[in-house]
């Protein structure tokens, strides 16, 4: 609890920071492999934003419960587990996303500030290690299961 009221005081700060260093985002099966619809974070178990993909409404402080499962059926990562599997992004919330490598959005851990609308894959910090994120004008992290969302 701690750490998490901490995030919830950095978040303008955070917000700051990434509006100046633009750092190079649960689903349903659309078929729609690269593209991340509107208002959602997506993420994909391959680099590239090619294999399966999750997509988010809302922030997740545990990304265990969470399954690749939009996309094509069948494709790489194709319901697998979202937590330490996420190659690459896209943040289309229409607001600052902060991906951690803990879950709980704990940031004594490695995380990485995301504007809205950056896509990119994750760097070595975070590819194949996010646990959880928190979409910046929510202010709270919490479990939330998004497999049907």
């Amino acid at each position: 609890m701690r750490n998490q009221h901490k995030v919830i005081a950095g978040i303008g700060t955070l917000a700051a920071a990434a509006s100046i260093v633009a750092a190079a985002p649960a689903a349903s099966a659309s078929g729609t492999q690269n593209y991340c619809p509107t208002d959602r974070v997506c993420l994909w178990f391959n680099s590239g934003y090619s294999g399966a993909r999750a997509d988010f409404r809302v922030s997740d402080a545990n990304l265990s419960n969470e399954l690749f499962n939009d996309g094509p059926v069948g494709a790489s990562g194709w319901l697998v587990q979202v937590e330490d599997n996420a190659a690459s992004f896209h943040n289309r919330s229409g607001n600052t996303v902060i991906f951690f490598n803990f879950r709980n959005c704990d940031v004594d851990g490695a995380y990485r500030v995301v504007a809205d609308g950056a896509k990119d894959n994750f760097g070595d910090a975070l590819k194949n290690k996010v646990s959880s994120f928190i979409i910046s004008n929510e202010g709270v992290c919490t479990n939330v299961d998004q497999s049907n969302a």
